[in-house]
């Protein structure tokens, strides 16, 4: 039997709560947000994690092995296993255990894919106004005024005054 029809058997004669678990709208909003925690941005890797995940929900593995599923599936870190199952904690602590459950092999329900190693994204740097170092007189009047405006023929004038001259005045 192959990995589309043991999932298609277990979740048509699973009970309607953990059917419901399975293909509800709030497990899939937590499995992208433990996706995104962790930086899964491929399609072909959120697909084998979301199985992983939902051979645990149907009963196919203990909840206990989840991590070790992911480890072993996904070659996900310990750093990334911990993530997931802190975002997920909720979403299994809600299915029944099955004392019945294999005990994980690689072998029984393997992804499609290969193992790849999930990178998180490298944070931006916040804007330090570096690149505003060409700017001139960036406060008061005329500010934000090129260089190259100021100069040359066009240029306007611009008068300057003391703020005791214009008081006297």
């Amino acid at each position: 039997m192959d990995n589309i029809s043991k999932r298609s058997e277990l979740y048509k004669n699973a009970p309607e709560n953990i059917r419901d678990i399975y293909a509800g709208e709030k497990t899939g909003e937590l499995l992208r947000s433990a996706a995104d925690s962790i930086g899964i941005t491929d399609r072909v890797i959120y697909k084998d994690f979301a199985l992983t995940v939902g051979d645990v929900i149907l009963g196919l593995y203990r909840k206990e092995q989840l991590g070790q599923l992911l480890q072993e599936r996904l070659s996900f870190t310990t750093e990334q296993v911990d993530k997931v199952l802190i975002t997920l904690n909720d979403l299994i602590r809600s299915v029944p255990n099955n004392e019945n459950a294999e005990l994980p092999t690689p072998t029984v329900l393997a992804p499609s894919t290969p193992s790849v190693v999930v990178q998180t994204p490298i944070t931006k740097p916040l804007r330090t106004f570096a690149e505003d170092a060409s700017l001139s007189r960036a406060h008061g009047y005329g500010a934000f005024r090129s260089p190259e405006n100021t100069e040359g023929a066009g240029a306007e004038t611009i008068h300057r005054s003391n703020q005791d001259d214009i008081i006297k005045q």
